[in-house]
């Protein structure tokens, strides 16, 4: 699965840099927004140091509170897919320990995420837009249009599907009724016409604390199966999951390889 700092400003870390002081920016300036958003990511300074400078970024402009979890050691599994279904169910459970409220929204994303320059205002608006009864919101869903290589925006990014039609196909009543996500429906559609059905373009999506063991519990079926953590997360989705439609939130930031 499933989060950078040459800047005069110290960015929020749990755990490594606790008991500094610090200066927090966000792009949403309600009283929500300035509570940090808690964000798990496995992020690892040393061997992937472009991500980490990236999401630290980030996490100064958004108000972030990230929780980097460490790198899993290939070497320990049978294949790529179990380390990222590893990967997935710790940090769930890291996620599951914090003393948070029940209520409480959590992200969880794979290092290489770049989020809406307006994120926070975006996304409060995207959950607030959703059935009562929501659980899962996935912000990046695959087949976006590739993410820049520059850790750094100076120019806005395009958040914008390369399948807009064939997901607009799944509920026509979308523009109308639920402008901001895609229902169920979606992922049904991309797990029976996609060869390799993946529910991440990276793997990021909030949901509140108090849902992390129904989501732990539907996990433990799939665990061991050659799937990766977004198909195992397209494979749970029940009418309680949802997916950004508009605006995007996040994308791909970077090419697969460690920099």
């Amino acid at each position: 699965m499933l989060l950078i700092t040459l800047f005069v400003l110290v960015t929020p870390v749990s755990g490594a840099w606790e008991g500094m002081q610090h200066t927090l920016l966000s792009n949403d300036t309600s009283p929500a927004a300035s509570r940090p958003l808690h964000i798990f990511v496995l992020l690892d300074k040393s061997k992937a140091r472009r991500r980490w400078k990236s999401m630290m970024a980030q996490a100064e402009l958004h108000n972030f509170l990230v929780h980097p979890l460490p790198y899993l050691d290939q070497d320990d599994f049978k294949s790529k897919q179990h380390l990222t279904q590893q990967s997935l169910n710790e940090s769930l459970l890291a996620a599951q320990q914090m003393d948070v409220p029940d209520d409480e929204v959590l992200v969880f994303a794979q290092d290489d995420t770049v989020f809406h320059d307006n994120l926070r205002c975006e996304l409060k608006q995207s959950l607030a837009s959703l059935p009562q009864d929501w659980e899962v919101f996935h912000m990046c869903p695959r087949d976006l249009n590739l993410g820049s290589n520059q850790f750094l925006h100076t120019e806005p990014v395009p958040f914008k599907l390369t399948r807009t039609e064939e997901y607009e196909a799944t509920q026509p009543e979308a523009n109308r009724k639920h402008p901001r996500y895609y229902d169920v429906r979606l992922m049904k559609f991309i797990l029976k016409e996609r060869k390799h059905a993946f529910l991440g373009g990276p793997v990021s999506f909030a949901t509140k604390k108090k849902f992390i063991p129904h989501m732990l519990k539907k996990l433990e079926g799939y665990m061991g199966r050659r799937l990766n953590d977004d198909q195992l997360l397209i494979r749970i989705a029940d009418k309680s999951h949802f997916v950004s439609r508009e605006p995007q939130l996040c994308m791909t930031g970077f090419d697969t390889s460690f920099e």
